[in-house]
C-alpha cells in the first residue's frame, strides 16, 4: 500500500486546486525524499464532520490538514511531526531538519536534534508570529 497524502481543496472532484501551505510544505518534503504516494482530496467540511473527534478515524477532536495514512494502515498530522517522521523512517535521504548531514540521517545526534529544537523555536518566535498576523488580517 503506498501512502496517502491528504491534500485541501475547496470542493473535491472538480479539478480544483490545492492551496495550503502547510500541506504544500508536507507534498515538497515527499517529494524531496522520493517516497512514492497518492494525493487524496480533503475538504473543510471533511475535516470538521468525517475526521474529526475523538472516535473519528484521526482520533483527534479537530482534524487539520495535512496528515498521511501510513501503509500499516495508520495516521500522522501535523507537518512537523510528518517531517520528523520521514526523517526517521527514511533516513537514507536527505534530511528536512538538517540538510547537509550525511547519510544516513542520524536523527539521535546533537546535530540532528539542535535543528529540530531551532526549528521549533523558529515557529515559536516573534517573527512567525508577526507573520501569522499579517496573514490572518491582524496587523
Amino acid at each position: 500500500m503506498t501512502i496517502e497524502f491528504y491534500d485541501i481543496v475547496a470542493k473535491a472532484g472538480t479539478g480544483a486546486p490545492f492551496f495550503s501551505p502547510s500541506t504544500s510544505r508536507v507534498r515538497l518534503a515527499l517529494l524531496l525524499k522520493g517516497i512514492p504516494f497518492v494525493t487524496k482530496e480533503v475538504t473543510f467540511s471533511d475535516l470538521r464532520f468525517k475526521w474529526s473527534g475523538l472516535d473519528g478515524p484521526l482520533g483527534v477532536a479537530k482534524a487539520t490538514a495535512p496528515f498521511l495514512k501510513l501503509e500499516d494502515g495508520s495516521f500522522i498530522m501535523d507537518g512537523p511531526k510528518i517531517a520528523l517522521w520521514l526523517d526517521k523512517t527514511y533516513p537514507n535521504t536527505n534530511s528536512l531538519f538538517l540538510p547537509e548531514a550525511p547519510l544516513p540521517v542520524d536523527v539521535a545526534s546533537k546535530e540532528y536534534l539542535q535543528a529540530v529544537d531551532d526549528f521549533v523555536q523558529l515557529r515559536k518566535s516573534e517573527h512567525c508570529n508577526v507573520l501569522a498576523d499579517l496573514a490572518s488580517g491582524n496587523d
